[in-house]
């Protein structure tokens, strides 16, 4: 039996969540069917090595043990800027033009509340990430889907989909 998608679609266009399951879930469930690894929540189930306990210990009695600035640390956004200015051939300011976030679904986040606002449509290919119904929401915009098809084993989209 084929499992149910996660939106229920009026057209092309997702409407709501069919379910709560999560990818996270489905991955738990797998990660202890297989007896695995799993790096996804960003919560491994193994404790790390000692080295890096000890390492966590000594900067935290250094003093790194507080919230970091949202955009992210001072030296890395300093660094990040001087590498990629001296590449692009242009100075970045650190603290307006580079974003160092908690991963790739906060940087996701970031971008589309940058650039969606309410009532603004968030354009995404399905089948898509969950977390993208989301950002959609919570920047106040509504999200729209374009199917991909699999066509002779690849991907396509409809470009007139796409325009609509």
């Amino acid at each position: 039996m084929a499992q149910q998608p996660l939106i229920d679609t009026v057209g092309d266009h997702p409407q709501k969540l069919r379910d709560f399951t999560t990818v996270w879930s489905e991955m738990k469930d797998l990660m202890v069917k297989y007896n695995c690894l799993s790096l996804g929540e960003g919560a491994t189930n193994v404790m790390p090595p000692e080295f890096l306990i000890e390492a966590m210990n000594k900067a935290m009695r250094d003093g790194h043990n507080q919230y970091n600035r949202t955009f992210g640390v001072v030296p890395l956004v300093k660094k990040v800027a001087e590498k990629y200015g001296a590449i692009l051939g242009k100075e970045i300011d650190p603290m307006n033009e580079v974003l160092v976030s908690l991963g790739a679904n906060a940087s996701l986040c970031a971008f589309v509340n940058a650039y969606s606002n309410k009532g603004d449509n968030v354009v995404s290919f399905e089948p898509m990430f969950p977390m993208y119904l989301d950002h959609a929401e919570f920047s106040g915009g509504k999200l729209e889907g374009v199917p991909l098809n699999l066509e002779d084993g690849v991907w396509k989209f409809d470009p007139a989909v796409l325009r609509a």
